[in-house]
């Protein structure tokens, strides 16, 4: 085929009517012909809907009635891809592994800044084509133990994680041996 598709390791769950519109998703792939990567997720987060993750830079362009983002500077792990990008050489490598961690988390950013340098644009979706369950509060309070650990090896690390819980009226502490998620407004009384 001419696209990949990259579901990263965290669960995805479509929203309904995805598989009549999953050629749409692609629409812009065809509109746009320098579109190398496309995440399946706008840049505006779905706090409605339990996203703990925050708005992305992004300046929106529409060609033939399509509107796409184009990212600043990068997308997430799932994504779209053109076949022609993999074809390049681009690919996956992890974040420093942090010593003592036990996970290995995919380096977005890189992947992104290696594409746009082979010429391709980068964007995000003018609407999201399936639930974000990476940073859905539910899923980060059913475990938050991973989430630790796994922000540990990113950019922004647990701080940063607990930053955006808050925003949402959550935070992120240890109890004893373990890392609970616990409503940040309980403890305000």
């Amino acid at each position: 085929g001419t696209f990949l598709h990259n579901p990263k390791m965290t669960p995805l769950a479509g929203i309904p009517g995805i598989h009549a519109e999953g050629v749409g998703s692609m629409i812009p792939f065809y509109i746009f012909k320098d579109l190398g990567q496309l995440s399946p997720f706008s840049p505006i987060t779905q706090k409605e809907k339990g996203e703990v993750w925050v708005d992305k830079p992004a300046i929106a362009v529409k060609k033939n009635f399509v509107k796409i983002h184009i990212a600043d500077p990068n997308v997430g792990t799932t994504c779209m891809l053109r076949k022609s990008v993999v074809q390049t050489g681009v690919k996956f490598t992890n974040y420093a592994y942090e010593k003592g961690s036990k996970y290995r988390i995919p380096n977005d950013m890189d992947f992104s800044k290696a594409i746009t340098a082979h010429g391709f644009l980068v964007a995000w979706s003018d609407r999201y084509y399936i639930h974000n369950w990476g940073h859905n509060l539910d899923e980060i309070m059913k475990n938050p133990e991973y989430y630790a650990g796994s922000y540990q090896t990113k950019h922004i690390g647990i701080a940063g994680l607990n930053d955006r819980l808050i925003q949402h009226g959550y935070k992120m502490e240890e109890d004893g041996d373990k890392v609970v998620v616990k409503d940040a407004t309980k403890d305000a009384k």
